[in-house]
């Protein structure tokens, strides 16, 4: 502790000296905790006077070791720092930050932001919005900002930095002085289409669409790619975001290309997902390549929902038939698969069998034997109220014992089933239930 009484400027060459030598992580972990004046001697070292030399070694940035280097406020002023003193960090960034923080300071007063009056918070802001954009490892990584970004146009980086910050005012002026490219990722905030989309910014959205209109070439050189805009549409659709993914995907089908089908089935499941009928409704309005247009996967996810409207819509507009064959399952099976009552009575209601459809592939499961093997009794029992037969129920046989294993714990069904079967003439020989016990136990002994 006598190093505390050092004057200032020799206790900061020591502390300077330690980090350098030792290295940020062993510094930091061990010596932080000395007491208070030690550890803010140590952090400001590391953010103020050591040079990209000591950041050299993987280990000295690795989030495990150094928890430094998860604070979002930590990094911002390292970031900043690093722009008033490059101390052997490439200086592209650091540049780049000064060039934004320039444009943010001399910028007109929009709608969302007033004048910007000072220039260091000009600095401060385009740190943390870099930081919070996730972007923090640019920092470090010299060869991903080196070749990408020595001799970009200022108007991406600029554009870019106005949606994220959300300020719609000065993304318009950006967008109404420039003409390149708006729909490609930016290194340091994203892309500034989908900044607007996650702002939900109906007009900002409009505004580079327009820009887009105006330039054609940029959604003919493949930058608009489905997988993109696949992401767009489904922030859209978890944010209920309706004027602007019809106003999105309108321009996306004038300009590029009808969606694909998995790619708009992915859109509407996340609609079924979210209960959200305005979205799913204006869905099934939209024109794709293929159909059926709805995959019946999609049908599946909304059955474990139970929502009576979405289900009618999907079976009328998307033309989910109730009597049509799906590979190996029906509507009326997904519905009891679901475990969902209310599934079942709307799929019911629009007129499904309750038997299912007459299935020709033998691997095809019945709704009936989809309860059963459930063990839903009151799936069961609705089934049979609505007319359902056993006679494709698979009972068990005592000269195959190994078919008494799907019984086990189905009493109540079993007691149900089993007069029904003889009765329909499902076979005069179904065994009763202490049979088919003492079939199952026997048969287990022999296979311990």
């Amino acid at each position: 502790m006598d190093l505390l009484d050092l004057p200032p400027e020799i206790f900061q060459h020591i502390i300077h000296e330690l980090v350098k030598n030792i290295g940020i992580p062993e510094t930091w972990s061990e010596y932080r905790e000395v007491c208070r004046a030690f550890a803010n001697e140590v952090k400001d070292d590391i953010l103020l006077r050591q040079p990209r030399e000591t950041y050299e070694n993987a280990q000295a940035i690795s989030e495990e070791r150094v928890p430094l280097f998860q604070d979002c406020e930590f990094l911002e002023l390292l970031l900043y720092h690093r722009a008033q003193n490059v101390l052997g960090f490439h200086p592209t960034l650091p540049q780049k930050v000064l060039n934004l923080a320039d444009f943010l300071f001399e910028a007109p007063v929009s709608d969302h932001y007033g004048a910007r009056k000072n220039h260091d918070d000009c600095v401060r802001e385009v740190c943390k919005t870099i930081v919070d954009a996730g972007y923090d490892d640019l920092i470090f990584d010299d060869l991903v900002i080196c070749p990408l970004y020595a001799d970009r146009y200022d108007f991406v980086d600029q554009l870019a930095l106005a949606t994220r910050l959300q300020d719609s005012g000065l993304a318009r002026s950006v967008l109404s002085q420039w003409s390149a490219p708006v729909y490609e990722d930016n290194i340091m905030f994203g892309n500034p289409l989908k900044n607007a989309v996650c702002a939900g910014d109906h007009r900002l959205i409009e505004d580079i669409l327009e820009h887009l209109e105006n330039d054609p070439d940029q959604y003919k050189t493949g930058n608009i790619n489905p997988s993109f805009t696949l992401q767009l549409f489904s922030d859209m659709i978890s944010d209920a975001n309706h004027a602007s993914m019809q106003l999105l995907l309108d321009w996306y089908i004038k300009h590029v290309d009808i969606p694909p089908k998995p790619y708009y089935n992915t859109w509407l499941k996340g609609a079924v997902r979210n209960k959200d009928l305005d979205s799913i409704n204006y869905l099934l309005g939209v024109k794709i390549r293929y159909h059926p247009r709805i995959t019946f996967s999609t049908f599946e996810v909304a059955c474990c929902f139970g929502d009576v409207h979405i289900l009618a819509a999907l079976m009328g507009k998307g033309r989910i038939q109730p009597h049509k064959i799906y590979r190996i399952s029906s509507a009326l099976t997904a519905a009891v698969a679901s475990g969902n009552m209310d599934s079942v009575q709307t799929v019911l209601h629009a007129g499904a069998n309750p038997d299912g459809p007459t299935f020709s592939n033998k691997g095809a499961v019945t709704p009936l034997q989809k309860a059963i093997d459930k063990n839903n009794i009151k799936m069961v029992n609705l089934l049979i109220e609505k007319g359902a037969t056993v006679k494709q129920v698979r009972f068990p046989e005592l000269e195959m014992p190994q078919t008494c294993t799907a019984w086990v714990g189905k009493k109540e069904i079993y007691k149900l089933l089993r007069p029904l079967g003889i009765a329909q003439g499902a076979g005069v020989d179904i065994p009763t239930l202490g049979e088919v016990k003492r079939a199952y136990r026997k048969w287990k002994t022999t296979q311990a």
